[in-house]
């Protein structure tokens, strides 16, 4: 698999088929950038600590609503370009799974109706990146 053929659609069932497009692409490529004269693997404990915030947000959206997460997401966008910053191979994932622009997305949604709806999606999404990764052979 091609990493143009990795595509990703913030959608009501198709963010799931996304996370299983961005699992397949790094299972091709052994889960592993390369960087300079090494490389570097995408790790099950890197996705996992994505995947605490977000479950923090579901929580949270859960009991006290849309609003209350807003700073919650926002926290999470950073520390995506944060671990980006200090790893290729987390880097190369967080521009692929289009993770930063997806919580873009559910912030701006956050004063609709379905506000909701999008954070849960959100947080869905990154628990599938997480199955997948183990699904298709993803190491610590």
């Amino acid at each position: 698999m091609n990493r143009e053929d990795v595509r990703i659609v913030f959608g009501k069932k198709s963010s799931i088929d996304s996370a299983s497009n961005v699992m397949k692409y790094y299972k091709s490529i052994g889960f592993k950038v390369p960087n300079g004269k090494r490389s570097e693997s995408l790790t099950n404990t890197q996705l996992r600590n994505f995947l605490a915030i977000t479950s923090s947000i579901y929580n949270i959206v859960m009991s006290q609503g849309p609003e209350a997460v807003r700073d919650k997401l926002l926290y999470f966008k950073i520390h995506l370009i944060y671990q980006a910053g200090r790893n290729v191979a987390v880097k190369d994932f967080v521009e692929l799974s289009k993770l930063p622009a997806a919580t873009e997305k559910v912030l701006s949604k956050l004063d609709d109706d379905d506000a909701k709806e999008y954070v849960i999606r959100l947080c869905r999404y990154m628990e599938a990146l997480v199955a997948y990764f183990k699904y298709y052979g993803g190491k610590d």
